[in-house]
């Protein structure tokens, strides 16, 4: 009955990364509690276990802001690319901390459909958002659409988003 206890036992399943717990775990999702919500998403996206990008998709309309943001990034974590469609509207119509997850997952996805909406969201004004867009692109084998959008950033005013740019650059084994 103790929220408290249900926040720690759903992040010590996902520390375990036991499969079997998803099931446990499904409903904390819509716990009364956020922290217990938040708990419930981060468990969900260490153990990786895709039948839960459903219902981690759902918990990007909770109603409350740290839940969204657990949840973008859990949906990251299961390497599922039919979450990138979620995970780029997070990028475009959220709050600058969940533009930040939402980078943060498509790093991880590494989907080039996520190519087009990650270049429009270069101009940034936040640098925390701009360099994680930086870092999203990174993995992404498109050269010829890459390098001319990220290569003005090597003099942009913020040290992060230069550094990103030139490792991004680099991996498109482009001269700098």
């Amino acid at each position: 009955a103790d929220p408290g206890v249900r926040a720690r036992a759903a992040l010590a399943s996902g520390r375990l990364q036991d499969s079997t717990s998803v099931p446990a775990l499904l409903p904390l999702l819509h716990d009364r509690v956020p922290a217990v919500r938040g708990e419930a998403a981060f468990a969900l996206g260490q153990i990786g276990h895709r039948s839960a990008r459903a219902p981690l998709e759902r918990a990007l309309g909770d109603g409350d802001a740290t839940v969204r943001e657990t949840a973008v990034e859990a949906l990251g974590k299961l390497g599922d690319p039919a979450a990138t469609p979620r995970i780029v509207q997070v990028l475009r119509d959220g709050t600058p901390a969940q533009r930040m997850r939402a980078c943060e997952s498509l790093w991880r996805l590494a989907d080039s459909s996520a190519a087009g909406a990650l270049l429009a969201a270069l101009p940034a004004r936040d640098a925390n958002v701009r360099w994680r867009v930086v870092y999203a692109l990174e993995k992404l084998p498109l050269p010829s659409r890459l390098v001319p959008a990220v290569t003005p950033l090597l003099s942009d005013p913020d040290a992060l988003v230069r550094a990103h740019a030139a490792r991004t650059l680099g991996r498109q084994k482009s001269p700098l």
